[in-house]
């Protein structure tokens, strides 16, 4: 016969189980200072552009490709740690501001594509920007003690920059650990300030100041009026495939996509050149989920995208004319002419 348990085993039992749930349920409210960042969501260009007397008639479809992110408790963690196609990244000391500055980038990276494509198209647009300003210094960083908060950096190892994705592609092509000089406007005074830069927290061997930025000042010029609705989507990496979107609906002889789905990410930079951006590992995975067949991807950025891409052909691309050439040489996709099913409208 099988012994029956005692109260106090049934006790003993319970209090395990009961401890188990505790714990599982403090170790789910149990911040780790990480974040998870996984595939996200594709949406077509068109459907974000309107160019002012532009058109909409592209047999294929440009693609935005986005990353989802969530604060990650150890369980998350743990999951980000087994799944392949999962990143970890640091949390950002204030997310409240790191929204703000994701919406900010973002209306910069708008009008950047629409300038760069405008005048790539040889249309007279222009944009003119005053430097970069530091909104906030990360306290034992790099810049700690050296940059302050309203200084405004003109150039860095004697580049200059006017925008603030320009101070980030700058920076990352840094040696870590050696000192480089920064032109700074503080108050009514020029300064040549020295700063180290340290690895960037999320992108191994590439060198960071740890300061959160703005732009300084900027004005845009742009002959053919464009807007863009970015749908809740925010930080610069659009900025690629906006301005392909801007163009090609302005070059109305000449479809680039040629009846094909292309996805692509990568900032975009006043002469046109593309930069890098983060979690492209996950961007090409929803590229891929959304049935794009070619994704661009900056220099710096596409042996990483080659590594877990399966279906897309993988194109590095240094500047958005890299980018148009490459689809200019594209033959039609087959059974493309006329083909209205899946068109972005």
């Amino acid at each position: 016969m099988a012994a029956h348990k005692t109260p106090a085993a049934r006790w003993r039992w319970a209090a395990v189980l009961l401890l188990t749930l505790v714990v599982g349920i403090l170790l789910y409210f149990t911040p780790t200072g990480y974040m998870i960042v996984l595939p996200g969501v594709t949406r077509p260009t068109a459907n974000l552009v309107t160019v002012q007397g532009g058109h909409k008639a592209a047999r294929g479809r440009f693609l935005v490709v986005t990353v989802a992110t969530h604060s990650a408790n150890p369980y998350i963690y743990l999951f980000a740690r087994l799944w392949p196609h999962a990143a970890l990244e640091q949390m950002p000391q204030d997310p409240t501001t790191m929204e703000v500055e994701g919406q900010r980038q973002m209306t910069t990276s708008q009008a950047l594509a629409a300038v760069v494509a405008e005048k790539t198209l040889g249309l007279t647009a222009r944009v003119t920007g005053t430097g970069v300003r530091i909104t906030s210094v990360v306290k034992g960083g790099p810049a700690d003690g050296v940059l302050l908060a309203d200084d405004v950096v003109t150039k860095v190892a004697g580049h200059e920059v006017q925008f603030q994705d320009q101070l980030r592609d700058e920076v990352s092509r840094l040696p870590v650990g050696r000192p480089v000089h920064l032109a700074v406007r503080r108050g009514g005074a020029l300064l040549d300030l020295v700063v180290t830069p340290a690895q960037h927290p999320s992108r191994p061997g590439r060198a960071a100041l740890l300061v959160e930025i703005d732009d300084d000042s900027i004005q845009y010029e742009t002959p053919v009026p464009v807007t863009i609705d970015a749908g809740g989507i925010i930080g610069p990496s659009a900025g690629l495939m906006f301005s392909l979107e801007v163009y090609n609906q302005l070059n109305q002889g000449e479809d680039l996509t040629r009846g094909r789905i292309i996805a692509g990410t990568g900032t975009i930079l006043p002469d046109g050149r593309v930069g890098p951006i983060g979690g492209v590992e996950q961007k090409v995975i929803a590229a891929e989920r959304s049935g794009a067949t070619i994704f661009f991807a900056p220099l710096d950025d596409a042996p990483a995208a080659r590594r877990v891409a399966t279906k897309v052909q993988v194109v590095p691309v240094g500047h958005l004319e890299d980018a148009i050439r490459f689809l200019q040489a594209l033959p039609t996709a087959s059974g493309a002419q006329g083909a209205a099913s899946g068109r972005a409208a």
